[in-house]
């Protein structure tokens, strides 16, 4: 306790030390605070720049946009870009199985013609898409954590992303 000191008519005790140190952790507290939405409003826990994602190149055979950061229990579309091929061809396209069998596959846009389950992937057939046509993958993921995957066309390229999934 700081010593008493004498203003005028009255006696009041005063802790300079005490007082800095307080308005010291209250401004570290304000910063912290003032960043975690500033890192929230940016994506940080998904739906913002920060959480959308590209793997490959635009225009490409394949390429992939999804968000790095999503929620367990709640819809995370994964959106697979396609380039030409030729005409009449199906479209196949895998992914691997651990990252569908940590959520729930809710639904493919358009509709898969066949979905193959092997060891380690799923290939879905798509009938074919125009040249430049997007497949969307809507899952579910059930567990928190971070999840890898691997995306790629049957005898064609490979991509491979991340995603940080929160509670």
């Amino acid at each position: 306790m700081g010593q008493l000191k004498r203003i005028g008519d009255l006696e009041t005790g005063e802790d300079l030390a005490f007082e800095r140190r307080s308005w010291v952790a209250s401004c570290v507290g304000w910063a912290i605070m003032a960043l975690f939405i500033v890192l929230a409003a940016l994506g940080l826990f998904g739906g913002g720049p920060l959480s959308e994602a590209e793997v490959g190149e635009k225009g490409s055979a394949l390429w992939v946009r999804y968000e790095r950061f999503a929620r367990k229990d709640t819809t995370s579309p994964i959106e697979i870009h396609l380039g030409g091929g030729a005409p009449g061809e199906r479209v196949r396209v895998w992914v691997s199985r651990p990252f569908i069998a940590q959520g729930d596959l809710l639904r493919t846009e358009p509709d898969a013609e066949a979905v193959e389950i092997g060891e380690d992937r799923y290939v879905f057939t798509f009938p074919r898409l125009a040249a430049g046509g997007v497949v969307v993958l809507v899952l579910r993921p059930s567990e928190a954590g971070w999840r890898s995957a691997a995306v790629g066309l049957v005898d064609g390229p490979e991509l491979r992303l991340g995603q940080m999934v929160y509670p």
